[in-house]
């Protein structure tokens, strides 16, 4: 029986070792190191790359500043709201303005009448004070169109709303001429529906 391991079995013994102790030495005296430097050199590309954005945004101070200032000259310019002092004013001019488009809008062979008009005020608002006016039209389709394109496609701002359209005929029903075998009448349109635009900060209130 050998006890002694030969020579080169030592030698390969005496290699593992050292191997295992080098792999020790590494783990206890410098993985923590290597995996600090890395961390370390991720921090320090982030923190490039942030600076890199944020020098980029920098450059852009004076264009931004020159758009924003552009916007508030353009906000400045455009009256979006009601060139009247107080909700009285304000609903009288929004009753005549309805009156001057229907009449502008009136194609020759349509009609349209303003049935009636009702201001309405609000008894809760935030920051701006609403001024509402109820509106009833006997209108053609077309003519309809026209005003309700007017009114929101303008300045200053106004919004068409609580809309509710009914068809009716002009004159004498229209099935009983087709039962005559006559023509019939103009299609007509019974249009119920809110006007609403605001009063610029600082107007006198609505009692």
């Amino acid at each position: 029986m050998q006890l002694i391991p030969e020579q080169g079995d030592q030698r390969w013994l005496a290699l593992g070792l050292l191997l295992i102790a080098l792999i020790l030495v590494y783990m206890l005296g410098f993985h923590w190191f290597f995996q600090r430097h890395m961390q370390l050199s991720e921090e320090i590309t982030t923190a490039r790359n942030s600076l890199a954005r944020f020098e980029a945004v920098s450059g852009q101070t004076s264009s931004i500043k020159k758009r924003l200032a552009n916007l508030h000259a353009s906000q400045a310019k455009a009256d979006y709201f009601l060139p009247k002092p107080s909700f009285n004013i304000a609903a009288a001019w929004l009753q005549n303005r309805l009156k001057k488009l229907v009449e502008a809008n009136t194609a020759a062979h349509e009609t349209c009448n303003v049935t009636s008009q009702q201001a309405v005020t609000a008894r809760d608002f935030d920051r701006f004070e609403p001024v509402q006016v109820r509106v009833r039209l006997q209108c053609g389709p077309g003519t309809l169109l026209r005003v309700l394109y007017e009114l929101e496609s303008n300045q200053p701002m106004l919004f068409v709303d609580e809309v509710n359209f009914n068809r009716v005929s002009r004159g004498v029903n229209i099935v009983m001429r087709r039962k005559k075998g006559k023509k019939p009448g103009q299609a007509m349109v019974d249009a119920r529906f809110s006007i609403v635009g605001y009063l610029r900060p600082g107007a006198v209130k609505s009692s």
